[in-house]
């Protein structure tokens, strides 16, 4: 096994037998970096500045995105980076 058992989203190509990700799935900051190659404080700079959208609270002390949210996020980027390719 590559990683520690943890929590579905930690490690974005990491699932865990039995488990599987799901719009109700939440990425931490440092799941997020990872999974677009990035710090966490890069991400949350990033939610800061406006240029992602506000976190979902999840817990007192931690916040997140949804699987979703981030999934129409790529496919905006995606989608962008597509058209500003030369045909």
């Amino acid at each position: 096994m590559p990683y520690p058992p943890t929590y579905p989203g930690m490690y974005p190509d990491y699932t865990p037998k039995g488990i599987t990700m799901t719009s109700q799935t939440f990425l931490r900051p440092t799941a997020l970096g990872a999974r677009w190659g990035m710090s966490g404080s890069s991400i949350r700079r990033m939610a800061r500045e406006g240029r992602l959208p506000k976190p979902v609270q999840i817990s007192e002390r931690i916040f997140g995105w949804s699987l979703s949210t981030v999934e129409k996020i790529e496919a905006e980027r995606d989608k962008a980076a597509a058209a500003k390719r030369p045909k």
